[in-house]
């Protein structure tokens, strides 16, 4: 993909990054201890709904994000943002805080 091409997925990129690093809680959507919530539920929120993203949509916004700020469960039922959180979560994978505490 073009760099052009890749730049239109900029804005949904940054919404999934906002919802997944600060007002997922306030949006009632269900975080495991890992950070990880289920696609489903985040595809509903008015933030992300108003987008009408695509599995594609969501795995090139991963793949393009220059920053790596997002990360997809292995079976690609999950994302999480892999960094920069104001609410607490925990990377059991690593070892390591991602969040406040």
């Amino acid at each position: 993909m073009e760099k052009k091409e890749a730049k239109k997925y900029i804005p949904l990129g940054r919404a999934i990054t906002k919802v997944l690093r600060h007002t997922a809680s306030k949006m009632k959507l269900e975080i495991k201890s890992n950070g990880y919530v289920k696609i489903q539920d985040l595809l509903k929120v008015p933030p992300i709904a108003k987008f009408k993203p695509t599995m594609e949509d969501l795995e090139n916004v991963v793949k393009y994000d220059n920053k790596r700020r997002l990360q997809f469960s292995e079976d690609k039922e999950y994302i999480r943002a892999v960094q920069g959180h104001t609410m607490p979560v925990f990377d059991f994978d690593e070892g390591n805080a991602i969040g406040r505490k």
